[in-house]
């Protein structure tokens, strides 16, 4: 595979990972859950940030 198309795969997983992080640190979570989502996060990149989203937005949902 081209070097190019890696270069963007790493690039965009390091921005959503960012994201992540930015959107954990702006959450109304309590402070124990934001450090246990920026620790997974940061152990499991793409995966706690996976997480995260889908567990973000069915807690949401929860408290509609």
């Amino acid at each position: 595979m081209h070097p190019f198309i890696w270069q963007l795969f790493i690039l965009s997983l390091l921005v959503f990972i960012l994201y992540s992080l930015y959107h954990v640190a702006q959450s109304n979570n309590t402070w124990d859950r934001k450090i246990m989502y920026c620790v997974l996060i940061l152990v499991f990149p793409l995966f706690g940030s996976f997480v995260y989203f889908f567990m973000n937005r069915t807690t949401a949902k929860n408290n509609q």
